[in-house]
């Protein structure tokens, strides 16, 4: 008999024997909020929420969510949040570089201030459903919109702002909604 099998055997054993025992108890269930670090790890963003794990948003999705949910009700994900600013990134930098070259290298100031008004109107077209996805994503953890003006405090006012909006969604619902992205 090879060590594999005496050690299968002596389990068996003590299982049947426990099982004959008239005064031992059952073992007990885990606890209803033990850490199951499996699951932690197969899902990393997910956070447990009372409706499913939080599902992640891709860039497309968020960024057509940018586009079309022009709302501060409700709350936006971290996923949906940061996928959409660097979607937004993306499209500002690669047009606005590739324009911008183009333009500079032609040497004709009339195509520059072309490219700076293109610009602005980029700017002033992201302007509101910016703000509306940044109150959201406030929403989603905890805090009013109205922090959104603590932009406005010299120096140090955008740390807490910063911090918020790389903090994970609240795993409940809260006052501004139920938890976003949930299956």
């Amino acid at each position: 008999m090879n060590e594999a099998e005496r050690f299968l055997r002596e389990q068996m054993n003590r299982q049947g024997a426990s099982q004959s025992a008239p005064n031992t108890a059952p073992p007990l269930p885990p606890p209803q909020d033990h850490f199951n670090s499996a699951w932690a790890q197969a899902n990393a963003y997910a956070a447990p929420t009372p409706s499913g794990p939080q599902r992640m948003v891709s860039m497309g999705e968020a960024f057509k969510r940018f586009w079309t949910r022009w709302t501060c009700q409700g709350r936006a994900s971290l996923s949906e949040y940061w996928w959409a600013q660097l979607a937004l990134f993306v499209v500002a930098f690669g047009v606005f570089f590739f324009l911008g070259k183009i333009a500079g290298a032609s040497g004709n100031i009339e195509a520059v201030m072309f490219v700076q008004i293109l610009a602005w109107i980029w700017d002033l077209a992201v302007f509101v459903p910016g703000l509306c996805l940044l109150v959201r994503r406030l929403h989603d953890t905890g805090h009013s919109g109205w922090c959104y003006f603590l932009l406005f405090i010299p120096l140090i006012g955008w740390i807490p702002l910063l911090i918020w909006l790389c903090r994970a969604s609240e795993p409940r619902e809260n006052q501004y909604g139920p938890v976003p992205n949930c299956s």
